[in-house]
C-alpha cells in the first residue's frame, strides 16, 4: 500500500471527526502499462477546539451579569474527485450553509441574529464553544459581551453607585433609583420591570381634597424603570430590581440588580410648657370672645416648641401644620379635621442643622350671644422640609380646649394639654380650611 500525504490546512476554531477512504487501481487495462498496481489509503482528521469564558469580578458574592454571545459556523467539507478518487477540501463557498438556529452554546441555543442572552454569575468559568448536532466537520467564530446592571441612587446631596456604595438619603429628599448598565451601555431591548424598595416610602403625589395634595405609596407604579420616590422614616435598607429583558431575536432573559442605602431623620426635642408662657391653658371670656387664654399677652393660650436637629449634609426648615375639629354655633365648624389657617401655622425656621420652632394658639369665637360653646381638638404637625425636598412629619401634638357661655358668664370649659408623639409620619391631609383664632 502506498501513503500520499491529503492536503490539511491549520484550522484554529474547528471541529472535525470524519475517516476517508479511497481506492486506486491500474494496470495495462487502464493505461497501458504492463505493471498492475492496486492501493488502498485512510485518512481520518480530528479536531476540537474549545472556548472557555472567563466572567471575571470576585468570588464572593457572586453577582450577576448579562452576556451577549454570538456565533457562528461555517460548513467545511472533502469532495472525491471522480477519476482520481481522491479527495479535496472544498470551498466553503461550495457547501451548504449551517442554518444557525441549528447552533447551540453552553447548551442553548442562538437566536435568529446568531446571538444568545444569558446570565453568568462573576468568577465562572463557562464551557461557550458553538456546537452542531450531526455534523462531523465545521468551523465557527465566537464572541462575547459583558453587560453588568446596578442600580444608580441620585439625590440633592449624593449621586452612587450601589454596587459599590451605600449611600445615605434624607426623609423628604427627592430619591432617583435607575435601573443602569456600566459604561452607561444599555442593550437594545423590551423590559418587563419590577422593582422591591424598603419601607418607609412614598412615591405619588395627588389630590386629597381641592386644598390640599399629600403622597402616598403606588405599588403600580415599581414598573417604572425609573424610580422617583421620597422616604419618610427609617430605616432604609436592601433595594433590588428585576428585570424580564425581551430581545429582538425572541429570547428572553431575567436579570437583577440589588444594593442598599440608609436613612436620615432629624431629631426632636419637645418642649411642654414653653419655657416664656408658663401659665396653664385656660378658657376665658375676653376681648369680647370665648377664647383659650388672653390673645393680647398670650397669657393662658397653648404654648410649646421643638429643637429639630439634622445635620450639616441635611439643611431643610421645620414649621408647624395645625388641624382643626370644630363644634360650635354661630361661627364656621367642621366635619372631621380641617387645616386650621396655612401649612406654616406660626411661619418656619431654618434647620442647619439645629433650629426651634415655637408655637402659640389662642383659638376662640365671638361671645355676641347669650349661650355660646365651642369645642375645638387640635392636631399639630411638626414638619421638616430638606432643602428641595417634600415636607415630612416628625411627630405630632395632640391638644384641644372647650368652653360654655351662658348670658356673659364662663359656665363650664375643659383642656386637653398638649401630647406629643414622637416619630410619627402621617401627613397631614384636610377637607377645607378653617381659622380657629379669634378675628381670624
Amino acid at each position: 500500500m502506498n501513503a500520499t500525504p491529503l492536503d490539511v490546512p491549520l484550522i484554529a476554531n474547528e471541529h472535525c471527526g470524519i475517516n476517508l477512504y479511497w481506492a486506486t487501481h491500474s494496470g495495462p487495462e487502464v493505461d497501458n502499462n504492463n505493471l498492475v498496481e492496486d492501493c488502498q489509503y485512510n485518512s481520518h482528521r480530528t479536531a476540537d477546539t474549545t472556548w472557555h469564558l472567563q466572567t471575571g469580578g470576585k468570588a464572593s458574592p457572586k453577582k450577576q451579569n448579562l452576556w451577549q454571545l454570538s456565533g457562528s459556523v461555517t460548513a467545511q467539507a472533502y469532495r472525491q474527485d471522480p477519476v482520481s478518487g481522491c479527495y479535496y477540501l472544498v470551498l466553503t463557498s461550495d457547501t451548504p450553509p449551517i442554518p444557525v438556529t441549528s447552533i447551540t452554546i453552553d447548551g442553548k441555543p442562538v437566536g435568529s441574529d446568531g446571538n444568545q442572552w444569558r446570565t453568568y454569575q462573576d468568577d465562572d468559568d463557562r464551557d461557550v464553544t458553538p456546537r452542531v448536532k450531526n455534523r462531523d466537520f465545521y468551523t465557527f467564530d465566537v464572541s462575547g459581551q459583558k453587560y453588568h446592571p446596578y442600580i444608580g441612587l441620585t439625590t440633592s446631596t449624593v449621586n452612587a453607585n450601589l454596587d459599590t456604595d451605600t449611600p445615605e438619603v434624607c426623609v423628604g429628599q427627592t430619591v432617583l433609583l435607575g435601573a443602569d448598565w456600566q459604561n452607561g451601555i444599555r442593550p437594545a431591548a423590551d423590559a418587563d420591570i419590577r422593582w422591591s424598595l424598603p419601607d418607609k416610602y412614598v412615591n405619588e403625589a395627588y389630590p386629597y381634597s381641592s386644598t390640599c395634595t399629600s403622597y402616598r405609596q403606588n405599588t403600580d407604579l415599581l414598573t417604572n424603570s425609573v424610580q422617583q420616590c421620597w422616604y419618610v422614616n427609617l430605616p432604609g435598607g436592601k433595594v433590588s430590581v428585576g428585570m424580564m429583558l425581551h430581545f429582538a431575536n425572541g429570547q428572553s432573559v431575567f436579570v437583577e440588580a440589588k444594593g442598599n442605602f440608609t436613612v436620615y431623620r432629624p431629631s426632636v426635642n419637645f418642649i411642654y410648657p414653653h419655657p416664656l408662657y408658663p401659665a396653664p391653658m385656660t378658657p376665658m371670656l375676653t376681648n369680647g370672645f370665648l377664647e383659650l387664654g388672653n390673645d393680647r399677652d398670650n397669657y393662658g393660650i397653648a404654648a410649646f416648641e421643638a429643637t429639630v436637629t439634622s445635620t450639616n449634609t441635611f439643611p431643610g426648615q421645620a414649621n408647624w401644620t395645625q388641624l382643626c375639629n370644630r363644634s360650635t354655633i354661630y361661627a364656621t365648624y367642621t366635619l372631621g379635621y380641617w387645616m386650621d389657617n396655612a401649612t406654616n401655622f406660626n411661619g418656619s425656621v431654618n434647620v442647619n442643622p439645629i433650629g426651634t420652632c415655637d408655637f402659640g394658639d389662642g383659638p376662640g369665637v365671638g361671645s355676641n350671644w347669650a349661650y355660646v360653646f365651642c369645642t375645638d381638638s387640635f392636631k399639630t404637625y411638626l414638619v421638616f422640609t430638606p432643602d428641595g425636598g417634600i415636607g415630612v412629619t416628625l411627630g405630632i401634638v395632640t391638644w384641644g380646649w372647650s368652653g360654655t357661655e351662658t348670658f356673659g358668664a364662663l359656665s363650664s370649659s375643659s383642656t386637653t394639654p398638649p401630647r406629643y408623639t414622637k416619630d410619627s409620619d402621617e401627613f397631614p391631609v384636610w377637607l377645607n380650611i378653617i381659622h380657629s383664632s379669634p378675628g381670624t
